[in-house]
């Protein structure tokens, strides 16, 4: 586990005027809470990976156990349906795999189709976090009070570190567009034809689809949680602060 780090250059934020200060600090409150998320994203991501958890070892022992426990199934389905084992097998086989997983997911088993879903989740929640960030800080771009030159150099930085990270985001928000090739406002993505990426893993590299047919992706790594911690860093040194300074997180 890592955790990243942040300086907040004072403990009372002093720009800005009386209502503009309540947008500032909300912004900034929630751009420090949606970093911490993308920290334990990323955590839980890695720890996910080292774990392999889709690699499930043959194990002959478990193999023979379900056998038995098979056949159990198959002669209770019977047993309460009332059913001809030779006329109805394919009910009873049906029936019995279901009788079997339901078992084994009261035991502790985790259905194959839910642990290969874990990388996916800590990926998506990564990048939602990161690009959250990111509309937090565009935000800040529309009011008197900050250092706006400061702001718009770090929103450039952000396209510059993090490319293509909110149209990945809109992306793998709008699935039932990309499926039918579409992109926003329902315009082809493929006029000349081409792969369609929805939403894979490549290692870290989660890629989709964006709008005009391209392919991007957004690691999901150390290395670019580092430059949002450097964004939100200088985000919060783009502000007047009075008061000790505070180290994050607590």
């Amino acid at each position: 586990m890592r955790i990243f780090e942040l300086e907040q250059p004072g403990t009372w934020l002093i720009s800005g005027t009386d209502d503009t200060r309540k947008v500032f600090k909300a912004l900034l409150s929630n751009i420090q809470i949606v970093f911490y998320e993308a920290n334990v994203a990323l955590n839980m991501f890695e720890d996910c990976r080292s774990k392999n958890l889709d690699v499930i070892p043959y194990d002959k022992n478990k193999w023979q156990q379900d056998i038995a426990h098979r056949k159990l199934c198959e002669n209770k389905i019977i047993e309460t349906y009332h059913l001809d084992p030779i006329g109805d097998i394919e009910e009873i086989e049906y029936q019995s795999a279901i009788m079997l997983k339901r078992n084994k997911w009261v035991a502790g088993d985790v259905p194959m189709n839910h642990i290969d879903r874990y990388l996916f989740i800590y990926a998506k929640a990564f990048i939602y976090a990161l690009d959250e960030i990111y509309k937090c800080v565009r935000e800040l771009k529309k009011f008197d009070g900050v250092h706006k030159n400061k702001i718009i150099e770090i929103c450039d930085l952000i396209e510059e570190k993090l490319p293509k990270l909110s149209e990945v985001r809109n992306s793998s928000q709008h699935m039932e567009e990309r499926v039918h090739g579409l992109g926003a406002h329902r315009k082809p993505l493929h006029e000349d034809g081409g792969a369609l990426w929805l939403s894979n893993l490549d290692g870290t590299r989660f890629t989709t689809t964006i709008n005009g047919g391209k392919k991007a992706e957004v690691d999901i790594s150390c290395k670019s949680l580092e430059h949002m911690r450097d964004i939100v860093q200088q985000t919060l040194e783009a502000f007047e602060w009075e008061g000790p300074k505070v180290h994050l997180p607590n």
